[in-house]
C-alpha cells in the first residue's frame, strides 16, 4: 500500500510525510528568500545573497510552515485524536506568544527581566532572539493560519488510537 493512500491506519505516517515537506519548505523559505533569517539559523545569505524575494505575506510562510509543521508531527505521536488536538493548540498557543513576545516594548521587558534572572553565558544566545527579532502582524496571522489548518487536519483523521490520555 501506498503511504499516501486514504487508509486510516497510514495517517500519522501521512502526517510525518507532510509535516517534512512542510519544514523543509521553510527551511528553503528562510535560507534562500529572506534577507534575515531566524537568529538560530546560520545565515546563508551571507554566503550566496537572497536568491528569491517573498514580500509582504510570502514573506511570512516559514511562520506559517512552522507553526503547521511541527503541529503536525504533534498530531501525528499523540496517543489520539483528542490529543493531537489539545497538544496542537497548546503548541499554536506557544508560537503565537513567542510572535508577540518580538514586540519591541515586549521583547525589551523580557529581555531585562530575564538578564536579572540568568547568568550572562546563558542569556547571551536566548536574548538575541529578542534584540534582533521582528514583530510582524503578517508573521502572527500566518502562525495562527498554520496551527488552525493542524488542528483541522489532526481532527479529520477519522481515528482513534489506543491508550487515549490527554
Amino acid at each position: 500500500m501506498s503511504p499516501l493512500n486514504h487508509s486510516h491506519h497510514n495517517f500519522p505516517a501521512r502526517l510525518f510525510i507532510l509535516a517534512g515537506f512542510c519544514l523543509a519548505l521553510a527551511l528553503a523559505v528562510y535560507c534562500l528568500g529572506r534577507s534575515q533569517p531566524p537568529e538560530l539559523i546560520p545565515s546563508f545569505l551571507l554566503m550566496h545573497g537572497e536568491l528569491f524575494a517573498f514580500g509582504g505575506i510570502g514573506g511570512s510562510a516559514p511562520s506559517f510552515l512552522y507553526t503547521l509543521a511541527l503541529g503536525l508531527f504533534i498530531g501525528a505521536c499523540a496517543a489520539s485524536r483528542e490529543s493531537g488536538i489539545f497538544h496542537c493548540l497548546a503548541w499554536t498557543a506557544l508560537c503565537l506568544v513567542l510572535e508577540i513576545s518580538q514586540q519591541r516594548d515586549v521583547a525589551s521587558y523580557i529581555s531585562a527581566r530575564l538578564g536579572e534572572l540568568l547568568p550572562a553565558s546563558s542569556m547571551q544566545p536566548i536574548s538575541t532572539y529578542w534584540e534582533r527579532g521582528v514583530y510582524d502582524t503578517n508573521d502572527l496571522l500566518a502562525t495562527l493560519v498554520g496551527g488552525l489548518l493542524a488542528t483541522v487536519l489532526i481532527a479529520h483523521t477519522g481515528r482513534k488510537r489506543r491508550n487515549a490520555h490527554v
